[in-house]
């Protein structure tokens, strides 16, 4: 699940500058959203996922701590947190710290690199990322939600070799 307010729909950077509601009535919205689809993820044995994205994309939900705000206050085990290492790099002052912060409510990894294209198109240091997560316990897919830079199977076998080589260097250190 990503915010109501995804992808462009309202920006900061442009008039009329001030979202249509105050942070206060977004959070109302979000927490009233969540509860209900929540209640209904936990009544047919899902988890729901919130996903924060940067701030080109959202003004609601931009950082894991945002997330984690959120999904504490409606309380419900069926409703987690998504994160995507795409808009951390963008949003979060210390990727790391941030996944350490978010860990009893993190259920769901998205991959990709610091330019949006799969792991190993970019400069994120990925043994250090699947540390961190393995460090957590952190017991879930990591899922690539990238573009593809090049031909697309030697893309993805790219991305398969940069993992298992950052799991590799995980396990060595």
């Amino acid at each position: 699940m990503t915010t109501p307010a995804a992808w462009g729909m309202f920006s900061r950077r442009l008039p009329p500058f001030e979202p249509p509601r105050p942070p206060a009535g977004d959070r109302q919205v979000l927490l009233a959203a969540l509860a209900t689809l929540g209640e209904h993820a936990r009544a047919e044995g899902v988890t729901l996922f919130l996903e924060p994205l940067n701030r080109y994309e959202d003004h609601m939900v931009n950082r894991l701590d945002e997330a984690v705000a959120l999904c504490a206050a409606v309380g419900l085990p069926s409703v987690r947190v998504a994160a995507d290492t795409f808009h951390m790099n963008i949003e979060e002052d210390d990727v790391h710290a941030a996944l350490r912060a978010a860990a009893p409510y993190l259920g769901h990894v998205q991959v990709s690199d610091t330019n949006r294209h799969q792991p190993g198109a970019g400069h994120l240091d990925w043994a250090a990322l699947v540390r961190t997560l393995r460090d957590l316990g952190y017991p879930g897919w990591l899922a690539l939600e990238c573009r593809l830079r090049g031909e697309p199977v030697q893309a993805l076998q790219q991305a398969v070799t940069v993992l298992r080589h950052a799991e590799s260097r995980r396990v060595a250190a």
